[in-house]
């Protein structure tokens, strides 16, 4: 099921590239008339659209990928992401945590090199959803960072390094970002291993008050109306107004090996896309 949740979330990152392009101001039309569109005064840009799914499901996408670390904090993104679920200015990480799964709700979270997706699954009932939410807007705009439970989370961290380490085709792919760009799309997903324990609270803080803002956001609602995901997330996200995250990358191309004792031989070969 978590698979499935990715690749949901991929397709979203997909389908609303567009409405996350810099400088956006104004909403935009879709050209399917089942879907809406509206922009709110913070910058966040709202989608949604109806099915007759018993199930909401609501992601929040955020401009906040990889490609947007600074070079001194190269992972602090996978830092972030993997600390959604612990404590928030208001709620415990074990209230978060009680209170999603005893309304029937889940919550995945998902990085790419260009975002941080938040995805919640509920049921849409009027007293439900709200609740569920209310939490999941707050992991997203109002995450506490507390030092022991950035210190506790790096075991999460570790076994994320270890899967990719014993997973071929995700050291591919980010050894092929590695080579391929000139800037921040060449950086990792994952944090590297000389990173682990190394971000502070003042360094998460910093990075999530930079990006996580209006601008840099969109969230997507499926199988609600429109007003609802709006004074959903006019009630509860509440992220600053700002010019967002710009960022650009060069191709430059390249080779690149790595030594091992795999009897099988990964290859990859990519090129600039248009």
């Amino acid at each position: 099921m978590l698979s499935k949740n990715l690749k949901t979330i991929r397709s979203i990152n997909v389908q609303l590239k567009r409405y996350l392009s810099a400088g956006q101001t104004q909403a935009k039309s879709s050209s399917s008339s089942s879907i809406q569109v509206s922009t709110l005064p913070s910058g966040i840009v709202l989608a949604s659209t109806e099915s007759e799914s018993p199930l909401a499901r609501v992601a929040v996408v955020v401009r906040a990928g990889a490609r947007y670390e600074p070079q001194s904090k190269l992972g602090i993104s996978h830092v972030v992401r993997s600390s959604a679920g612990l404590g928030t200015e208001k709620f415990s990480s074990f209230g978060i945590t009680r209170q999603i799964e005893y309304h029937g709700g889940r919550l995945t979270v998902a990085g790419t090199r260009d975002s941080i997706a938040y995805l919640l699954e509920a049921h849409n009932d009027e007293e439900i959803l709200p609740k569920n939410f209310t939490m999941v807007a707050d992991t997203v705009a109002r995450p506490a960072f507390k030092h022991w439970e950035v210190a506790d989370n790096m075991e999460r961290l570790t076994t994320d390094l270890s899967l990719m380490e014993d997973t071929p085709f995700i050291q591919l792919t980010e050894l092929i970002h590695q080579v391929a760009y000139k800037g921040g799309l060449r950086n990792s997903l994952y944090v590297p291993k000389f990173m682990v324990g190394k971000h502070s609270t003042e360094d998460l803080k910093k990075f999530h008050r930079e990006t996580f803002v209006g601008s840099n956001t969109v969230v997507v609602g499926i199988g609600m109306d429109h007003q609802q995901l709006t004074e959903l997330v006019g009630q509860n996200l509440i992220l600053p107004a700002s010019s967002g995250t710009k960022e650009s990358s060069v191709f430059i191309g390249g080779e690149v090996h790595q030594d091992s004792c795999s009897p099988l031989t990964y290859v990859a070969i990519a090129c600039e896309g248009v």
